[in-house]
């Protein structure tokens, strides 16, 4: 028993470390304090990049899509928000929170902008313009 305990306190030693490395960018999250996402832009853990947004984007026709797998989140503590081509994504779920930023390339209309949720996969579908 005390070679599991010791094992678990030298992996909890590791991930202490490895959010330690990432304090030092405490003051720029600070900058970013007044943001409509509950407060602050997440602060990187290993935790939340182990609980990091599996996303793939691409063009159809007429739509870019973009897909997010966030399972264990609810549809209503899922917040979108653009600015300009920076598409922001924030989920709350049971333990922890999602967070993602994508850039979007193209060229789109901010007004058309279509979100569903199903079965823990998130799509947003934004309409190009021509």
């Amino acid at each position: 028993m005390n070679y599991w305990f010791d094992k678990w306190k030298r992996k909890k030693r590791e991930n202490d470390e490895f959010d330690e490395f990432f304090d030092e960018y405490d003051s720029e999250e600070e900058a970013y304090s007044k943001r409509p996402f509950h407060g602050a832009t997440p602060k990187i853990t290993y935790r939340n990049l182990v609980n990091s947004v599996l996303t793939d984007v691409y063009e159809e026709d007429d739509d870019i899509v973009i897909l997010m797998h966030m399972p264990g989140a609810k549809e209503k503590d899922i917040v979108v928000r653009i600015e300009g081509r920076i598409l922001e994504v924030f989920a709350k779920k049971y333990r922890g929170s999602y967070y993602r930023k994508v850039i979007v390339l193209s060229n789109f209309d901010r007004s058309t902008m279509r979100k569903s949720y199903v079965n823990g996969i998130l799509e947003i579908r934004l309409k190009k313009i021509k």
